[in-house]
C-alpha cells in the first residue's frame, strides 16, 4: 500500500512548522526585533511548537499511516524521519513539546541523509 495523500499533507505540515520555527529562532537571534516583536516572538514560537506537537499526536492516533511503504530513496530525509517516528512511536520517549520534536527530527534527518548518501572517501580511523 502506498502513502496516502492525507498522511503526506500532515507530514509536510509538521515540516513546514519546523521550518517556520527555525526562521523565528534565526530572526530573533540575528536580527534586531522591535519591542513589539520581542513581545510577540516567544508567543508565536510557543504556538508553532504546540501546533506541531498536536499534529504529531494526531498522526499517531490516526491509523492512516498503517501499511505505508516508503523507502529512504523515495523521499527526503526530513520526510522519512517523520514517517519513521509515526511507525515507531517508542522513539519519542517522554517527549511532550514541539521544540523537542524539532530537535529530534533534525538529528534523525541528518542521520538518514548520511545513510542515503554516504561519502566513499571516508575511511575507518581517518
Amino acid at each position: 500500500m502506498a502513502l496516502t495523500f492525507a498522511t503526506s499533507v500532515a507530514v509536510n505540515n509538521i515540516l513546514a512548522l519546523r521550518s517556520f520555527y527555525t526562521f523565528l529562532f534565526n530572526y530573533e537571534l540575528h536580527d534586531h526585533p522591535t519591542f513589539i516583536e520581542k513581545f510577540l516572538l516567544p508567543r508565536l514560537k510557543a504556538w508553532v511548537s504546540n501546533k506541531a506537537w498536536s499534529n504529531m499526536c494526531e498522526l499517531l492516533r490516526e491509523p492512516v499511516h498503517v501499511g505505508a511503504s516508503v523507502t529512504l530513496n523515495d523521499v527526503s530525509g526530513d520526510f522519512f524521519a517523520v514517517l519513521y517516528l509515526i511507525q515507531n512511536p517508542h522513539e519519542l520517549g517522554t517527549m511532550t513539546t514541539g521544540k523537542e520534536l524539532f530537535l529530534l527530527l533534525a538529528q534523525m534527518a541528518l542521520e538518514f541523509e548520511k545513510i542515503k548518501k554516504p561519502r566513499e572517501s571516508i575511511k575507518n580511523g581517518a
